[in-house]
């Protein structure tokens, strides 16, 4: 008995430790929009004990400061201004100079979007089956899902507008010519003997 009392009063005193290391370095502050120990939400409350996070799904979740303090905390609202980060695709049949030109047209003419600094577009990686453009442009940050939403709604409307494609991931398959002649073989096979299958594909 007495070594679990020992063991909960070592887990309290790491929680006030913890929770004093907080409170001084303030890396977050109530009404914050962080993401820590795996759960993202809105800071509600901080004590000596713990943290109450409340989540986009309006859940209350309590953290012991053990378990806020010893991870990764990363603070959505800790900066006015807020980075927006799109990788879109489009096919290998389209212009990438067209595609950049309507999206700078895209964010230049965007209320939320910030002149300083100032958005940046260009071609980000030649992938398998698309080529992707990087676009990056900067939000007040009680603005940024506004811009979220509403930026990605225009493009995909200006692509469809301008014949530009935003490509499903596909795969090409090529049949070299010897294989072709011999699947076209087996099939005349099959369908002048009237072989079962398993008679006519080798195993």
């Amino acid at each position: 008995a007495g070594f679990v009392v020992a063991f909960a009063f070592q887990n309290t005193l790491g929680n006030f430790a913890n929770g004093l290391m907080i409170l001084v370095y303030k890396p977050f502050d109530v009404g914050d929009k962080i993401e820590v120990a795996g759960v993202k939400g809105t800071v509600k409350d901080v004590n000596l004990v713990c943290t109450t996070i409340n989540t986009l799904e309006n859940k209350i979740v309590i953290l012991p400061n053990n378990s806020v303090w010893g991870n990764v905390i990363t603070n959505e609202t800790s900066s006015p201004v807020r980075a927006m980060f799109l990788s879109i695709r489009i096919s290998y049949r389209n212009s990438i100079p067209q595609a950049i030109q309507v999206l700078k047209d895209i964010a230049n003419s965007h209320p939320l979007v910030l002149e300083d600094p100032g958005p940046w577009i260009d071609t980000g990686e030649l992938a398998e089956d698309a080529v992707k453009i990087w676009f990056l442009a900067y939000t007040k940050t009680e603005d940024y899902w506004t811009a979220y939403c509403d930026i990605s709604r225009i493009i995909k409307e200006r692509f469809e507008q301008e014949g530009i494609v935003i490509p499903l991931p596909s795969q090409e398959l090529y049949i070299s010519e010897a294989m072709a002649l011999e699947e076209g073989s087996m099939a005349k096979r099959f369908k002048d003997n009237d072989l079962p299958l398993e008679e006519v594909m080798p195993r």
